[in-house]
């Protein structure tokens, strides 16, 4: 039988009264790898995700976009579209740089927009390219997002998970919701972003090359 993943208040363990804590029923590196493993773990960071956006005052700062970036995977990841969509032009109204703001949730856009369909995705990725400015501005972000995109490797993924957040769960420390974002980043580049990187590799080479 599947032991179901809960989320606890960590009242008790030094952190935060209002942050949740997660009981994990696998390792992490199994956790991120395997639907049936993460699906449970998903769908509680959800609904923690979703009290926390609706609590008074509301959340601000880093926690919002902390909430509102796993609201976006999490959603994509379940087929939430309408949410995945919301979520990301809350992030982007939050972007103060006009160069970050402009690129921002493009991604999720043509996600949403292809049905995740990689060749469809990197159509409507690069029509929303190419609707961007060419100035240096962009095409620092641009830049930066195609270095990420770039080292973003099934390896570098899983050792991430294994240099880096597998030891702080072996040291005790508990599974906080700043360490289940990182695991849910992890699930949705390996399932959701490694299928798609070679398109948004070369929408990305497409653009700067024109730009030049």
């Amino acid at each position: 039988m599947r032991i179901p993943v809960l989320f606890i208040s960590l009242a008790l363990t030094g952190a935060a009264a209002s942050d949740p804590g997660f009981v994990l029923a696998v390792p992490p590196l199994q956790l991120v790898t395997n639907e049936a493993d993460f699906a449970p773990l998903g769908q509680s960071v959800a609904a923690a995700v979703a009290a926390a956006l609706q609590q008074t005052p509301p959340p601000d700062g880093a926690r919002l976009k902390l909430l509102l970036g796993l609201r976006v995977h999490l959603a994509l990841h379940f087929g939430n579209h309408a949410a995945a969509l919301d979520a990301a032009a809350q992030i982007r109204a939050l972007q103060t740089d006009p160069a970050e703001r402009a690129h921002a949730g493009l991604t999720t856009e043509a996600i949403v927009a292809a049905k995740h369909d990689p060749i469809l995705f990197e159509k409507e990725f690069s029509a929303r390219l190419a609707t961007l400015p060419r100035t240096p501005a962009i095409r620092a972000v641009l830049t930066r997002a195609r270095e990420k995109v770039a080292a973003s490797t099934e390896t570098a993924l899983l050792d991430d998970v294994r240099q880096n957040i597998a030891p702080r769960l072996a040291r005790g420390e508990p599974c906080t919701l700043e360490i289940a974002d990182q695991l849910v980043r992890v699930r949705h580049r390996l399932a959701g972003i490694l299928p798609l990187r070679a398109a948004l590799l070369r929408a990305y080479d497409h653009w700067l090359d024109a730009a030049r």
